[in-house]
């Protein structure tokens, strides 16, 4: 018979659940940070490079140099947040 949303097992189901996400997450981060971190040239959306975006593993002034391609047409908000 199946169980139903309260049974026994689901409360441990959803920790084990929550547990492996967090470690995906982890694992992801730093696999992404070892390629940035050893990559000599980036190229990136303005967007994908907010806080938001994966650059945000990287330490602050990684770069020595950013090129904004199309700057012209950014709002300075987002411009401004890249920063």
């Amino acid at each position: 018979m199946r169980q139903g949303r309260g049974g026994p097992g689901h409360q441990s189901s959803r920790n084990e659940l929550k547990s492996l996400r967090s470690e995906l997450r982890q694992r992801s981060d730093e696999a992404v940070r070892r390629v940035l971190k050893h990559s000599e040239v980036i190229l990136s959306t303005l967007t994908s490079a907010t806080d938001d975006g994966p650059l945000r593993i990287l330490e602050d002034m990684h770069f020595d140099v950013v090129v904004i391609d199309e700057c012209s047409q950014v709002g300075i908000q987002l411009l401004l947040k890249s920063a």
